[in-house]
């Protein structure tokens, strides 16, 4: 049985009790009139409704533009119907989501962002995490920021991205993990200004269709040698750096790439597939290639430079585009020092 009530705006509406939910309408949300559990009552704005949220409680975000940050308390999720969007353009620091001590909630944060939301924050992250101890799983249309996109620090932070479309950085990276676990399901990664994927520490697991920057690609110098770093790509590409860069010192953990085509437009001997500037010592296999195609533009780059580091490459076919190595080289299951073939 419904029952019809009268709000001090006189707007008659039926009561829609809808259990642990909070509903969320630019175009006919009212904050100070919203009741939690009410369909018919909405909150006009995303940080009213999370004031308002119990955990347990899930937010459904119809569609409008939200210029708001600061979205995340522990237990409480959030849905966001096609054609939400969250364009936060006020400028300071701060996340859309946010752990950490001085922008976000300071706390680690248990829940679950899902839906077809379509993020961008002008300024800082989408994703930010520093509070360890997070799990956090988020779906969405796209992500992008003028900064770093998504940022996971945190040591045992345990976080599942999927974005439809791409996660897109600015003057910073795509996604940067610094500590923790992060899963990243994404079309593609992509960064103007830093690395398209940057790590150095904890565990991850990327696939996309490409990863891009301008800058290197991939900047690998992860910390711990237990971490699993894994990479499933079809396009690894650097426009002015080497594609790949691994930089990891000791204890030397290995970086596992899968079916991908590993490339440098650099037109300049620098535009290496992928460059050791560290050197991690012949008795570890730093880099692990599945499938993998490597190609290089200019004539004296090669494809893998490294003093004396280890690569294992299955089923794969190594090529340098124009240097004095032209042609593509089949190599068998095998584990080799890359000075020895490549330079």
């Amino acid at each position: 049985m419904s029952t019809r009530i009268i709000n001090a705006q006189g707007i008659i509406s039926s009561e829609v009790p809808t259990g642990n939910l909070l509903w969320v309408d630019q175009v006919n949300g009212v904050d100070g009139l919203a009741v939690r559990g009410r369909l018919t009552i909405p909150f006009r704005t995303l940080t009213a409704a999370k004031a308002a949220a119990q955990p347990g409680d899930t937010i459904m975000v119809l569609p409008g533009t939200y210029n708001e940050k600061n979205l995340l308390k522990n237990g409480v999720n959030w849905h966001f119907f096609p054609g939400a969007k969250v364009d936060y353009t006020q400028g300071g620091s701060g996340a859309i989501f946010d752990t950490s001590a001085s922008t976000g909630t300071g706390t680690a944060v248990a829940c679950v962002i899902s839906g077809a939301g379509d993020f961008n924050n002008q300024t800082n992250e989408v994703l930010k995490l520093t509070s360890s101890g997070s799990v956090i799983s988020l779906r969405a249309l796209q992500l992008f920021a003028q900064g770093t996109c998504v940022q996971v620090s945190g040591t045992s932070d345990d976080v599942t991205l999927e974005v439809q479309r791409g996660i897109t950085a600015g003057t910073g990276h795509g996604v940067l993990v610094d500590g923790g676990t992060c899963i990243v399901k994404a079309y593609s990664l992509y960064s103007s200004g830093g690395s398209a994927l940057r790590s150095t520490g904890g565990t991850f697991d990327v696939t996309a269709a490409s990863l891009f920057a301008s800058n290197e690609a991939i900047a690998f110098a992860g910390a711990s040698s237990t971490g699993l770093a894994i990479v499933r790509a079809t396009e690894i590409t650097s426009s002015a750096n080497a594609a790949v860069i691994y930089s990891a010192g000791s204890p030397y953990p290995a970086l596992h790439i899968h079916n991908a085509r590993i490339k440098s437009g650099y037109n300049n001997a620098a535009g290496r597939s992928i460059y050791f500037s560290s050197t991690p010592g012949t008795s570890n296999t730093s880099i692990k290639l599945v499938s993998c195609v490597l190609l290089t533009t200019h004539a004296s780059a090669p494809c893998i430079e490294a003093s004396s580091a280890q690569v294992q490459i299955q089923g794969g076919a190594v090529t340098n585009k124009t240097g004095p190595t032209a042609g593509v080289v089949i190599i068998p299951t095998t584990t080799f020092a890359t000075n020895s073939m490549f330079i």
